[in-house]
């Protein structure tokens, strides 16, 4: 197994910086909604679809499916950025965990998206394993 801790402490200590989380989603603005449509639209959001939007960042892709009508769980490992998906979508539930090791049950959501969060694994294949898992 590769040491990713070096690339995993790098992350956690960036992103926990709030006045970068409020940056990124100030910045990433317009491409954020744009694909926060193509996902939602790609997992049929609706009404009795339950979604894990993992890597939920500022809660852009989270949004998208509320208004859709889904049930959806935001889990991000920056509290900064937890921070302002709460204060974005009041109607979805999020949490501060881990996308390599989450706390989910199995086959525990209908869809999983992940907007812009692949790139910030540690470990892709792990991430999107565990993705599948739940």
């Amino acid at each position: 197994m590769t040491d990713t801790s070096d690339f995993e402490n790098m992350e956690r200590d960036g992103w926990s910086n709030p006045s970068i989380a409020k940056g990124y989603a100030d910045g990433f603005e317009m491409a954020t909604h744009h694909v926060a449509k193509k996902l939602a639209d790609a997992v049929d959001a609706g009404p009795e679809v339950k979604v894990l939007d993992l890597c939920t960042g500022h809660g852009v892709v989270a949004k998208e499916l509320v208004a859709r009508g889904a049930t959806v769980s935001g889990l991000d490992f920056s509290e900064p950025m937890i921070s302002l998906a709460r204060s974005a979508v009041p109607k979805a539930q999020f949490v501060q965990g881990d996308a390599m090791a989450m706390e989910f049950p199995d086959e525990h959501f209908d869809a999983v998206t992940i907007g812009f969060g692949v790139p910030h694994f540690p470990d892709a294949s792990r991430g999107l394993i565990e993705a599948a898992r739940v």
